[in-house]
C-alpha cells in the first residue's frame, strides 16, 4: 500500500539511513487505528552533526515521506510545508521536495481527491516546473491511483477478525470517509461454502436497523471473485479489552507494599470500579437489547462474546461478527448451529448440535455478564474436549465465588440465563435486560431473594438524597440535643422562679387589697362616723377617700400592662369595683358610675369565656348590685331596674349552685331590698312588696 523509501529516494539509501527508516516503521506500526497519539519524525532525525556518513536531511526526507503517507490515510492533516518547518535544511533540496510533494498527490489521489496541479506550482515555484507537473499528471493514468475505481481502497489490516475473513480499515473514496472491509481470507477464497458465508452474514447484518448493530453500507466482489462488504468504522476497544482493564487495574505492583498502605490505596479504586462495573453493565444492556431486537428479526446471533462487542468513546455499543448467525425460517422451525462458536460461551445445546432458539443467545449473553462481573470465562477450568462433549450439564461456578464483590442480584440473573435447560432461562433477551435494568436503578429484580444487608445497600443507593437529608437533620439535631435540654431546664427553673414571684406578689397585693377593703368597711360601716353632723360627714369622707391613691394606682398599672390573662383583668375588675364603692361614698358619683361599668364590662367578658366560673358570676352579681343601688341614688330608674334585676338573677342562680355559701344568701338578700326599696318609691308597691318578701325569705 506505501511506497518503498528506497524507491522514492532514488534507491540510494545508506544502511544508516534504513535503520532510521524501520525505527520509525515500527513506531506507527505499534498503534491502533483509533490511536490519536502519532510519533513526531523530529524525535527519529540523528543529531545535527553528521556521524559516520549519515545526513541528517536524507534521513529526514525518508521518514517524512513516510510520516505524511500515515497521517493522510489515517485521517489527519499534514502537508509538505509542515516538514520543512520541522527540517529547513530541506528546503534546499530539490529532489527532497519533489518526492514530498509527489508523496502527497498520490495519497491525496488515493482517497479520492483531485488535487490542483497549478496549486503545487504556486506553493513550491523553484521546484515544479512544467516537466515536474507533467510527471504527476501522468500519476492519474495509473489504475493504483484511480480517483473511482475501486471505491473502497484498504489502507490497514485491522486487530478484529472474524473466523472466516479478514477485517481492513479502508478508505470510502466515494464518499470521503474510513469504513471497515471484510473480506475472504486468501487461504479460504476458494471455498464456495465461505464466500457464500460472507453473504450471508452481509445480507442478515444488512436487515437489522439497531443502535447497536453495525450498519451494512455496501457489498461487492473484488477482480478475483471474491466477495466482500463494507461497513462502519467503530473506534473504540472491544468489551472483552474493558473487562481486563476493569479487572487487572490496581492489582499489579502492590504485592510488596505494605497491607494498611495497600488497604488505604484500595479504597479509591474500589469505587472507582464499582463505578466503571456499572458503566460496563449498562452497555451490556443495550447489547440485550440489540440481541432482543435481532430476535424479533427472526436472527440469531449464536456466538455472542466481549471479543464481539465494541464500545466506542462516545457511548456507543455495537455487535459486530455475524458470521455464526442463523435465521428462524417463516414456519418458526428452529435451526440447527453450525460447527462455529466459542465453547466457553456455548450453550449446552449447541455444544450438542441440537436445535437452537432464542434462549441460546440468552446463554451467551449470561456468559458475557458472566466475564464481565468475575473477569474470567465460564468454565475457565475446563478444557474444549469437555465443553462439546455431549454430555455437558455442569453448571459455572457461581460468579461470587470467584469475586465476592459481585452483587448477590447480578449473580442471580447470571445464573439465571447460564441454566442448563433452555426452559429454565430468561425466555427472551428483553426480560434479561430489564432485570440488569432493575439491578441499574436498585430495584428488586424477578430472580432474586436478596439478603437483608444487600436490600439496605439497594434502597441506600436508591434514596441517596434522602438519607443525606435526614442524615444531615439526625446530625444538626443531635448538636442541638445537648444545648435544647440545657435551655429547657433553665427555662423551666426561670418559670418556676417567675411564677412563685408572681404568686408571692398576687399573695401580698391580695392582702393589702383586703385590709384596704376591710379599712373601708370599718369607716362605711361605723355609726360613730355616720352621724349627721358636718364635721363627722368631712371626717368619714377623708377616711373613706384615703386608700383611694392605692386603687387608682394599681388601676393604671394593671391597665398600662395590657395582659390577656384572666387572673389580671379579674384583678383589674375588682380594683375597679372597690374604686366605685369609694368614690360612691364620697360623694363623686359620676367617677363611681363609670368604675361600676368599666368593672362590669371585664366580668361580663371573663363570664362569657368561663361560663361555668362561680368567681367571675359572683364578682358580676356585686358589681351590678352596686351600679344598680347607685343608678337609682341619681334617678336613672330604668338602667337601675335593669343592674338590680341582673343582680338577682346572678345570686339566685349562685344560691342554686352552692346553697351552703352564706354570702351568695345575703347578696341575694340586699339586691331584693334595693329592688323593693325602687320599686316603692316609684309607687308600684305590689312588686314591691313581693321583692321584699322574697329579701325576707332568702
Amino acid at each position: 500500500m506505501r511506497t518503498n523509501p528506497q524507491t522514492q529516494l532514488g534507491g540510494s539509501v545508506p544502511g544508516g539511513v534504513v535503520s532510521f527508516i524501520k525505527a520509525f516503521e515500527s513506531a506507527w506500526g505499534r498503534l491502533d487505528f483509533n490511536e490519536k497519539h502519532w510519533p513526531n519524525p523530529a524525535d527519529f532525525l540523528p543529531p545535527r552533526e553528521e556521524n559516520a556518513g549519515i545526513s541528517r536531511k536524507d534521513v529526514g526526507a525518508a521518514l517524512f515521506a513516510i510520516d505524511l503517507e500515515f497521517r493522510l490515510k489515517r485521517g489527519g492533516e499534514a502537508d509538505v510545508e509542515h516538514y520543512c518547518d520541522l527540517l529547513p535544511e530541506l528546503r534546499t533540496d530539490t529532489n527532497a521536495i519533489r518526492e514530498l510533494i509527489t508523496t502527497e498527490y498520490r495519497c491525496l489521489l488515493f482517497l479520492g481527491q483531485d488535487p490542483d496541479l497549478e496549486s503545487y506550482r504556486s506553493r513550491f515555484p523553484e521546484v515544479c516546473d512544467d516537466e515536474f507537473l507533467a510527471e504527476l499528471r501522468e500519476l492519474r493514468s495509473d489504475p493504483e491511483n484511480d480517483p473511482v475505481h475501486p471505491r473502497f481502497r484498504p489502507i490497514g489490516l485491522l486487530p478484529r477478525q472474524g473466523g472466516m475473513g479478514d477485517v481492513f480499515l479502508a478508505y470510502d473514496r466515494e464518499l470521503k470517509r474510513r469504513v471497515a472491509l471484510k473480506e475472504v481470507r486468501l487461504d479460504l477464497s476458494t471455498l464456495p461454502d465461505v464466500q457464500a458465508g460472507l453473504v450471508h452474514e452481509a445480507e442478515l447484518a444488512g436487515k437489522l436497523e439497531h443502535p447497536a448493530t453495525v450498519p451494512i453500507y455496501s457489498l461487492g466482489k473484488h477482480d478475483d471473485e471474491r466477495p466482500y462488504y463494507a461497513m462502519q468504522f467503530v473506534q473504540g476497544e472491544s468489551l472483552e479489552k474493558a473487562i481486563e482493564d476493569l479487572h487487572n487495574d490496581g492489582i499489579a505492583n502492590t504485592t510488596r507494599r505494605g497491607f494498611i498502605q495497600r488497604l488505604v490505596d484500595m479504597i479509591p479504586s474500589r469505587a472507582s470500579r464499582e463505578t466503571r462495573l456499572r458503566v460496563l453493565v449498562r452497555r451490556f444492556v443495550e447489547v440485550c437489547n440489540a440481541i432482543a431486537y435481532a430476535h424479533s428479526k427472526g436472527v440469531l446471533h449464536g456466538d455472542i462474546k466481549p471479543s464481539n462487542i465494541l464500545l466506542g468513546p462516545f457511548g456507543e455499543t455495537k455487535v459486530v461478527d455475524w458470521g455464526m448467525a442463523v435465521r428462524i425460517d417463516s414456519t418458526g422451525t428452529l435451526p440447527r448451529t453450525s460447527k462455529g462458536g466459542t465453547p466457553h460461551f456455548m450453550s449446552p445445546e449447541q455444544a450438542r448440535r441440537e436445535p437452537l432458539g432464542e434462549t441460546s443467545d440468552v446463554y451467551n449473553l449470561g456468559a458475557t455478564l458472566y466475564c464481565i462481573l468475575t473477569g474470567k470465562t465460564p468454565h475457565a477450568d475446563r478444557g474444549d474436549e469437555r465443553l462439546l462433549s455431549p454430555e455437558r450439564e455442569a453448571p459455572p461456578l457461581p460468579p461470587r465465588m470467584i469475586a465476592r464483590s459481585v452483587p448477590w442480584a447480578l449473580q442471580a440473573v447470571c445464573l439465571k440465563a447460564m441454566e442448563a435447560r433452555p426452559a429454565d432461562r430468561y425466555a427472551h433477551a428483553k426480560a434479561l435486560a430489564e432485570d440488569v435494568e432493575h439491578w441499574l436503578a436498585d430495584e428488586p429484580i424477578s430472580v432474586n431473594r436478596e439478603p437483608i444487608g444487600e436490600r439496605i445497600q439497594r434502597l441506600g443507593r436508591r434514596y441517596s438524597r434522602e438519607l443525606l437529608v435526614v442524615t444531615m437533620l439526625a446530625l444538626v439535631l443531635a448538636a442541638l440535643v445537648p444545648f435544647l435540654i440545657s435551655a429547657a431546664q433553665h427555662y423551666r427553673a426561670l418559670n418556676r422562679r417567675i411564677v412563685a414571684a408572681d404568686q408571692s406578689l398576687r399573695r401580698r397585693t391580695n392582702t393589702s387589697l383586703d385590709a384596704l377593703r376591710n379599712y373601708t368597711q370599718v369607716v362605711s360601716d361605723d355609726e360613730f362616723l355616720k352621724q349627721p353632723a358636718p364635721e363627722m360627714d368631712r371626717l368619714r369622707k377623708k377616711l373613706l377617700g384615703t386608700p383611694m391613691p392605692v386603687f387608682q394606682r394599681l388601676q393604671q398599672e394593671l391597665e398600662s400592662n395590657e395582659v390577656d390573662d384572666p387572673e389580671a383583668r379579674a384583678s383589674l375588675a375588682e380594683t375597679l369595683l372597690s374604686l366605685a364603692t369609694i368614690t360612691s361614698q364620697v360623694g363623686r358619683k359620676a367617677e363611681a358610675l363609670e368604675s361600676y361599668s368599666r368593672a362590669h364590662n371585664l366580668s361580663s367578658s371573663l363570664l362569657r369565656s368561663y361560663p361555668d366560673d362561680s368567681h367571675y358570676q359572683a364578682d358580676l352579681a356585686r358589681e351590678a348590685l352596686g351600679m344598680g343601688t347607685l343608678l337609682a341614688e341619681v334617678c336613672r330608674i330604668d338602667e337601675a331596674l335593669r343592674s338590680l334585676r341582673e343582680a338577682i338573677d346572678l345570686n339566685t342562680r349562685l344560691v342554686s349552685k352552692h346553697p351552703t355559701e352564706l354570702a351568695h344568701h345575703r347578696d341575694l338578700a340586699r339586691a331584693n331590698a334595693e329592688l323593693g326599696v325602687l320599686l316603692r318609691d316609684t309607687g308600684r308597691a305590689i312588686e314591691a312588696k313581693a321583692a321584699f318578701q322574697r329579701s325576707m325569705a332568702t
